[in-house]
């Protein structure tokens, strides 16, 4: 790396976390910043940090559900520094609760390791893109490679390392066309592959993936070729992507001036524009997620993500070998509602199940302190509490028996074959999948007239924050405020989302070297 670089990289590393600190916040004061480390401790685990979470129906394909959730937030557009990838050390899941239970019926786990076949988070760089189609060695310690599973590594029965056809899909792929140049050497490459697992309750994981690619950076050879290969089939339908991304989130950056001092005096303006996440996606048929796979009887779905790190406990031989240390569900509540003491409990040890035996997560919602915030810059009074509007949006489920906003929508009432005894009040991301999708999308989603949009899911387009600054005044349920500061030039993602899967936009790189992006 050059001088010139490495200044940049420098520069990077101290802009992005001052600006993980004051998008956290102080204080208990909520920054309305989705959840871009929205807890202290993810500041120091960006490679866990769930961002954001989407859940929709997939616009081109109506009888599926796509869902993405990204991580490491801020990734600068340049040769990527070292945390730029995954983590190797831990497992990243996506739950889905067709009951209402808080509990999953279905889980999706992703494990991931580095090219050089080794789980060492500080593995060196590599000019060479992996030969995905090698064995990976057995015996000595199974961590050394992916951590799932028990005992050495063994290829699972009937599983065999991803090959979409019968035509080699790695030819091009396993070296890069400059490789030996002093140029091509030069470039940070971390090339990582993944195993994909199924789990249910009471049955052992099934292994659905072997091997799969992660796609490259957006500074490398060939990037068109492997982006594409890295969005992988799935066995009985759908398919699967990991990899760098443009951050599709957007916000206009008076948002945070009215959390910090109440006041929209901040000039406007997208403040993610110039970052990169990591992203994981996946598109799944709908009747897999609904209860009893049948989508018309049973049309609600709650989906969370979370991520867990290999424990460290050395000392208590009782401790669980992973822990998680981040969790997301519907987005604007880790970072909007949970006070700031609280949001590390909310993402290390916390789940869906046990939401209703905690009673802080309950007042946060029903008493919440945005709407004070919030209220001397919008020339408006905190709507009367306690809020069960709020409540109906985060904890139970938009329908018309569970509170004032009266809509069925979101609410695990709606599903005829669940048992109403066990649904319990559970933050997570509720998804309607007999909504129709909308042709002309509102921004503002449920706020905007179009109960296709947020809190009903999330679409990329979705402006959440402007729309949960909205709710936290009142709507839909009240009047909310007459001032429009919601009137933005920020109306959308930085860069243009795609009309496949998975949707999200491709990496920005700046200088010479994105002329070779495509």
């Amino acid at each position: 790396m050059n001088q010139a670089s490495k200044r940049i990289a420098v520069v990077g590393v101290a802009g992005s976390m001052l600006a993980a600190g004051f998008l956290a916040g102080p204080g208990s004061s909520p920054g309305l910043a989705s959840n871009h480390v929205d807890a202290p401790t993810q500041i120091l685990d960006p490679q866990m940090d769930v961002t954001d979470l989407y859940a929709f129906t997939s616009p081109d394909r109506p009888d599926t559900v796509t869902v993405i959730w990204n991580y490491v937030p801020f990734e600068l557009p340049i040769a990527p520094l070292p945390w730029y990838r995954f983590a190797t050390q831990g497992f990243y899941d996506l739950h889905f609760d067709s009951t209402g239970d808080g509990k999953p019926e279905l889980t999706y786990r992703w494990w991931y390791r580095n090219g050089d076949g080794s789980g060492d988070p500080k593995a060196r760089p590599s000019s060479v893109y992996p030969d995905f189609r090698k064995p990976l060695p057995t015996g000595g310690d199974n961590l050394s490679q992916y951590e799932g599973g028990a005992g050495a590594w063994e290829q699972p029965p009937g599983v065999q390392p991803y090959t979409p056809d019968a035509v080699d899909p790695y030819a091009d792929l396993v070296t890069l066309p400059c490789a030996g140049s002093a140029r091509c050497k030069a470039r940070t490459i971390y090339p990582q592959t993944y195993r994909l697992e199924l789990i249910r309750p009471g049955q052992q994981p099934k292994v659905l993936l072997e091997q799969a690619p992660v796609g490259p950076y957006g500074i490398e050879p060939g990037f068109a070729a492997k982006w594409r290969r890295a969005v992988v089939p799935l066995p009985g339908g759908g398919q699967t992507f990991s990899g760098q991304v443009k951050d599709p989130f957007f916000f206009d950056f008076r948002a945070i001036a009215l959390t910090r001092i109440g006041l929209p005096v901040a000039p406007p303006f997208d403040f993610f524009t110039p970052f990169n996440v990591h992203s994981i996606a996946i598109q799944v048929p709908k009747a897999e997620l609904a209860l009893k796979g049948d989508v018309q009887r049973n049309p609600v779905v709650g989906i969370w993500a979370t991520s867990s790190r290999r424990s460290l406990n050395l000392l208590d031989k009782s401790a669980k070998p992973y822990r998680q240390v981040s969790r997301q569900g519907l987005s604007m509540f880790g970072d909007s509602l949970m006070p700031h003491l609280l949001r590390d409990a909310y993402h290390n040890a916390s789940s869906p199940q046990s939401d209703h035996k905690w009673p802080a997560m309950l007042a946060a919602v029903r008493h919440p302190y945005a709407s004070k915030l919030l209220a001397p810059g919008l020339l408006a009074l905190p709507p009367k509490e306690p809020r069960i509007d709020l409540e109906q949006v985060f904890l139970t489920g938009i329908a018309k028996e569970t509170g004032p906003i009266k809509l069925d929508l979101t609410s695990h009432l709606l599903n005829r074959d669940a048992d109403r005894a066990r649904m319990v009040p559970a933050e997570m991301t509720r998804l309607n999948m007999m909504t129709p999708v909308t042709p002309r999308p509102n921004q503002y989603g449920l706020i905007g007239g179009d109960p296709q949009g947020w809190p009903n899911g999330r679409r990329l387009t979705d402006n959440v924050t402007v729309a949960f600054m909205r709710m936290a005044m009142g709507e839909p349920a009240g009047k909310g405020t007459l001032l429009p500061t919601w009137l933005s030039p920020i109306t959308g993602p930085a860069k243009r989302i795609t009309d496949s899967f998975p949707y999200e936009a491709t990496p920005d790189i700046r200088g010479p070297v994105n002329r070779e992006q495509q």
